[in-house]
């Protein structure tokens, strides 16, 4: 009886246990891109190398691809870093005070242009050091909830709806001001905070007046994101935030889409750049803001995309004839889109699961597998094989008898159409 009740338990458990698929999830850093499947694996691609499992964390939930490091958030709130590592960088730095005074010898004694680095040897050795082929688990942060980063710069938003940041030379530190935050985003040297009241909250670098208002002190004007910390609120009632490299948005319950900082939409009698937030756009179903390099990507609920701003290398709108585009463009017929993730490519996931990439191509950013300089149309990204379309909900399979795929049909077509393209451009 005893082994029967126990056979029974034991079944029990398997079969009450629920599961749950994770969302699938793509981030586009600056040379590289990252993707989470619905089984929690991260995928990373850049250059010529196709999709390829990152080992050694799992179940991932959320990722982000920086400049030369990479985050992850796993399921259970750790944090991962690989790449060069800002923490990693950081633990060299306190080991090694010599460094710190070399910093500040040099800071005291300006160099000319053909003096030497003094401290070039020990900067090579800590940027040898924080190189972690193999994601590290951060320890001593708070379970989390986001991820976000720039260059050499990790924040976090932690399940208590706290922030923290830390660098290759600060320390992870909480950033007062910032409670009760719901979503944060980074651009290159500011970060942009939205709070459960609709607050929106910027911090760091206000060199184009990507703050939203005048920096409280002059020396905060070129400030690193982890070193000004003066957080002001810069517009309210707003639902969703974006960053570009240089800017920030913001996004109202009525549709209004308001931006600040670098002017990349160049509309009339407005500066190069604006330290005041400003309409720039009205979608009434508008759902998420994705800033690119110099453009503004918007996804409405039913999955539509939208995009404005300086189209270089085909980052808007496949006709390259206009170099500004001042008003939203629908990029029809891409209209199942569930995610975006933008720098100066964007990568969209659709609700089926595919990846569809376009912009920017000149080492493989978009699709891995192409030398175009640049990809004029959404297209998807394949699997090492050329052939088969990856997909975030099956990992390591996807439908290769799908042909319906970034809103085109026989999407093959188009890629093989790249593919000539580059044997043509290759050739010359």
């Amino acid at each position: 009886m005893k082994s029967i009740h126990s056979i029974f338990l034991a079944l029990c458990i398997l079969a009450c246990q629920t599961t749950h698929a994770i969302e699938p999830q793509v981030s586009a850093g600056r040379y590289q891109n990252l993707a989470v499947t619905s089984d929690g694996e991260v995928y990373a691609w850049s250059g010529a190398n196709p999709p390829t499992i990152v080992k050694g964390m799992r179940p991932i939930v959320a990722v982000a691809a920086g400049v030369h490091h990479n985050v992850a958030l796993a399921e259970n709130g750790f944090i991962y870093e690989w790449g060069n590592s800002p923490y990693q960088g950081l633990q060299y730095f306190i080991e090694h005070p010599s460094l710190d005074a070399c910093e500040k010898a040099r800071a005291a004694s300006p160099r000319t242009g053909q003096d030497p680095d003094p401290c070039a040897k020990e900067e090579k050795e800590r940027e040898e050091s924080a190189k972690l082929e193999k994601p590290m688990r951060i320890p001593g942060v708070l379970p989390t909830k986001a991820v976000a980063v720039a260059d050499g710069v990790t924040v976090i938003l932690a399940r208590n709806g706290e922030v923290y940041c830390w660098s290759h030379d600060q320390l992870p530190q909480r950033i007062p001001g910032l409670e009760n935050i719901k979503s944060i985003s980074l651009g290159a040297a500011h970060g942009v905070a939205l709070r459960e009241d609709g607050a929106v909250l910027t911090w760091g670098s206000n060199d184009n007046g990507e703050l939203g208002h005048p920096a409280a002190n002059p020396q905060d004007q070129k400030a690193a994101i982890c070193a000004n910390f003066n957080v002001q609120v810069a517009m309210e009632h707003a639902v969703a935030i974006g960053t570009g490299v240089s800017s920030s948005f913001a996004l109202q319950p009525n549709g209004a889409i308001w931006g600040w900082g670098m002017n990349t939409f160049h509309r009339t009698a407005t500066p190069p750049s604006y330290d005041a937030p400003r309409r720039i756009g009205t979608m009434s179903a508008a759902a998420e803001l994705v800033g690119g390099v110099q453009h503004l990507m918007a996804r409405t609920a039913d999955g539509k995309v939208f995009a404005w701003g300086r189209n270089s290398n085909f980052a808007i709108a496949q006709d390259d004839s206009k170099p500004i585009v001042a008003n939203p463009v629908d990029l029809a017929p891409l209209d199942n889109v569930a995610q975006l993730s933008s720098y100066d490519r964007t990568i969209a996931l659709t609700r089926d699961g595919y990846l569809c990439a376009w912009g920017n191509n000149a080492n493989g950013e978009a699709l891995w597998d192409s030398k175009l300089h640049a990809i004029p149309a959404p297209t998807p990204i394949v699997l090492a094989d050329h052939t088969t379309p990856f997909n975030l909900y099956t990992g390591k399979q996807a439908h290769a008898e799908a042909a319906h795929i970034c809103g085109v049909e026989n999407w093959h077509d188009r890629y093989t159409a790249w593919l000539d393209a580059d044997r043509l451009q290759n050739k010359k």
